[in-house]
């Protein structure tokens, strides 16, 4: 069994470097949150999000073409559910892909009308404050 000054040197110097001997950063040295939280930011990730979307309605088409394995109706809707709505969208009409499905299309259209009241909400929050 250990004893506690070697279990605590252990414990020191695998939170040190090596070579230098110095501690490894904590988590309070890192970049927080409320750096990462802007506006272009923000707008990257809204656009990916989109983008990676639209890029998975064509692919199941693609697939669905060739009677392969697909992307599942929950991983659209979920994509599309959390940021991808306009990806999604735009995917349908273009690959014409989903358009007709039920009851894929009617929650495809109820989760765009959340978000719309989600971002009236806080549009409003944001220009009330």
């Amino acid at each position: 069994m250990l004893s506690s000054l070697a279990a605590m040197t252990m414990v020191s110097r695998v939170n040190q470097i090596p070579a230098t001997n110095t501690p490894l950063p904590t988590h309070t040295s890192l970049m927080n949150l409320p750096t990462l939280l802007t506006l272009p930011n923000a707008l990257g990730l809204f656009a990916l999000v989109n983008l990676w979307t639209f890029m998975l309605f064509g692919f199941d088409k693609v697939r669905a073409a060739r009677g392969s394995s697909r992307v599942s109706e929950g991983a659209l809707l979920a994509w599309a559910f959390f940021g991808g709505t306009i990806g999604a969208y735009a995917g349908r009409a273009l690959f014409r892909h989903k358009t007709r499905k039920q009851p894929f299309s009617s929650h495809l259209h109820q989760t765009a009308i959340l978000q719309g009241f989600a971002v009236a909400l806080v549009g409003g929050w944001m220009l009330a404050g």
